[in-house]
């Protein structure tokens, strides 16, 4: 089933560059508005410029492993939109490829998880009950096939850590819009 995304607002995380990047422009090709966020505002200047001429948009920086920052993203993305009606939690950080697996640190778990789950938990949750008022959103968590690669651990299992959130969240919403 095709939706109508002509006037629907969408926030992309992760929004300057790479897979980000890529579903922004699909978004605006089907006459979706977009909050783009990234880091620093001015990474998405460049798209932007690209994209502003064609459909409504918005611009958020928002340091994803600061929870003021968090908080200021999901504001800032309703105030821009009067509602977000598509969620895709595309942004997240890669930790260091560790050659010996067993030095993967500590550290690079908490920059994982703070980043890769607990940032987009917390963003579908400021979200969510706007799309459930409005009886309808969509949500989309971008996550990793990444497997069989213990070097990438922390990443790896930030990503299977948000696969988790989706199953177990998803029977909660059966039939809501």
């Amino acid at each position: 089933m095709s939706i109508d995304l002509q006037g629907k607002w969408a926030l992309v995380t992760g929004a300057s560059r790479g897979v980000g990047r890529e579903i922004a422009r699909g978004l605006a090709a089907k006459g979706c508005a977009l909050v783009l966020h990234s880091r620093a505002r001015e990474h998405c200047a460049p798209l932007e410029r690209e994209l502003g001429a064609r459909v409504n948009l918005a611009l958020v920086g928002a340091e994803l492993s600061v929870e003021a920052d968090v908080d200021r993203l999901i504001r800032e993305a309703l105030a821009a939109s009067g509602g977000i009606d598509l969620l895709y939690n595309n942004a997240a950080i890669m930790t260091p490829f560790r050659a010996n697996y067993a030095e993967v640190t500590a550290d690079d778990y908490r920059k994982s998880f703070e980043v890769n789950v607990i940032a987009p938990v917390r963003i579908t949750h400021g979200l969510l009950p706007h799309m459930l008022a409005r009886k309808f959103g969509r949500i989309v968590q971008v996550t990793s096939g990444i497997r069989d690669q213990p070097e990438l651990m922390a990443y790896a299992a930030s990503k299977a850590a948000l696969d988790k959130f989706v199953r177990d969240t998803v029977i909660r919403l059966q039939g809501t819009a």
